[in-house]
């Protein structure tokens, strides 16, 4: 993926390469890719945006061929199809999964929108030349991800690993009433962008100086329930509607973007962080946890990024 991308860049950036055979390459690319999603299910599945290329905006993201308007829910809804059995075959697919692919488009829907609205400009609402936006699906199958889980003591899983290895247990650690959960794997769905960042958008000002919590703080801000850094107001339901579809599918999101790294998982504790409302409702607070240690608000310290990479992971199979 990485080779991909830095070859689609349009001002011809890698080192020996002819900018002729970056854009035959380009063209040829651009061009294979309105044929997406074929019927081989591969390892992993991707669909790219150039946004400074006319004909780098896939007609499954931007059916008019333009920038100005994103595909709306239905045609998400068949992105989302896509990216699936792109990557998982029949047998995979199935449970909590299959039911709710609904809940699954809303989710990419909002994150993809985020790109949409916020990536493609710089901080002072230049256009970004070698702006580059997508999505990117892979597949863990369960029978991989056992020894590797097994191999590790539980202090030395990151974040995902804990998630995976949380949803691998049982139901209850009761032994007369434990009751195995039959998962065929889990989906990886990322959204990516080469945009000034989720706390620089919003601070709408160069980050490097802004310490990680402020950064946090912002990033929050970005996704929070009908909020926009955008002149026209309100676009979308934001963060605290993905956390929502999340916690139906036991999912688990991640957010890497300038000095932030955090997460959310529902694995466990799927209660916590939620506002309840005098009719019995309760809604999810827009809150994120440090990716390093998983159970505080308070960010560690991490190497400054541009761009957003907002990965989600979900279990396929029986819960």
């Amino acid at each position: 993926m990485p080779g991909v991308i830095l070859a689609l860049l349009p001002n011809g950036k890698i080192q020996n390469i002819s900018r002729r055979s970056t854009a035959l390459f380009r063209e040829k690319f651009f061009t294979n890719q309105q044929n997406w999603p074929d019927l081989d299910v591969s390892e992993s599945s991707s669909i790219l945006c150039l946004d400074s290329y006319l004909q780098g905006l896939p007609r499954q993201l931007y059916p008019n061929g333009g920038v100005d308007q994103l595909a709306d829910w239905d045609g998400f809804r068949k992105v989302v199809d896509g990216l699936i059995k792109s990557v998982a075959s029949e047998s995979d697919i199935r449970g909590k999964i299959n039911d709710r692919a609904d809940r699954l488009t809303t989710i990419i829907l909002e994150l993809f929108k985020n790109t949409h609205d916020h990536a493609r400009y710089s901080v002072d609402g230049k256009i970004i030349a070698d702006s580059i936006r997508g999505l990117y699906a892979r597949f863990y199958p369960i029978e991989k991800l056992k020894p590797i889980i097994a191999a590790k003591k539980e202090e030395f899983f990151n974040q995902a690993e804990r998630y995976v290895h949380l949803l691998m247990q049982p139901h209850s650690q009761i032994p007369l009433k434990k009751s195995q959960r039959d998962l065929t794997g889990f989906l990886e769905i990322s959204i990516f962008d080469s945009g000034p960042g989720l706390a620089a958008k919003w601070l709408h000002n160069d980050v490097s100086g802004v310490g990680p919590q402020e950064q946090l703080a912002a990033v929050m801000e970005c996704f929070g329930k009908g909020r926009s850094s955008l002149s026209s107001g309100s676009r979308g339901f934001g963060l605290w509607k993905v956390l929502e579809e999340l916690k139906q599918l036991k999912g688990m999101i991640r957010v890497r973007t300038n000095r932030v790294h955090a997460l959310r998982q529902y694995a466990i504790l799927e209660g916590l962080y939620r506002d309840q409302h005098p009719d019995g409702y309760s809604s999810p607070q827009v809150v994120m946890l440090d990716w390093r240690r998983g159970y505080t608000q308070k960010l560690s310290e991490y190497p400054a990024v541009e761009g957003t990479l907002i990965s989600v992971l979900l279990p396929l199979g029986d819960l």
